[in-house]
């Protein structure tokens, strides 16, 4: 009798140890094909932005952000989409997102806060976004003062 209630607890163990492999490798198997869906996505509103198909590449980088919303190169994409495809609001929301957590590493950012503003003919707000980005005293040799 011992010896089959010793068979039945490890039978038991085993199981555990099974279905916790088995949900372990799902988890794994499934962040994995993420990743791939996340890196296409973020290929396809790149090449979109390239294209200057503008409300494919907002399609795209939208997808992203509803991901992984915390992602800020996602939202610095997805703001630079929505500003050329003058969606405004969204634009305003991303960049003061990036700007509110990683401001410096974004400075332009604060140029383009500026000049939306700018377009909403808030011009108040724009000169407050303009000075901040005067105050930076950018290199003028950076790539992102380029016209492209």
């Amino acid at each position: 009798m011992p010896q089959e209630e010793e068979y039945a607890l490890c039978l038991c163990k085993m199981k555990k140890v099974l279905v916790i492999s088995i949900v372990f490798l799902f988890g794994c198997l499934h962040s994995g094909l993420n990743a791939q869906g996340n890196y296409k996505l973020n290929k396809m509103g790149a090449e979109a932005l390239r294209e200057k198909n503008y409300e494919e590449a907002v399609h795209q980088y939208h997808k992203l952000y509803r991901r992984d919303s915390s992602n800020l190169k996602v939202c610095f994409a997805y703001a630079e989409a929505a500003r050329l495809n003058m969606e405004t609001e969204t634009a305003l929301y991303l960049y003061q997102k990036v700007l509110n957590q990683r401001g410096k590493k974004y400075p332009m950012g604060v140029y383009w806060m500026g000049q939306l503003y700018k377009q909403q003919m808030n011009y108040k707000e724009a000169g407050k976004w303009f000075a901040k980005f005067y105050r930076l005293k950018l290199k003028k040799d950076l790539p992102e003062y380029k016209q492209k």
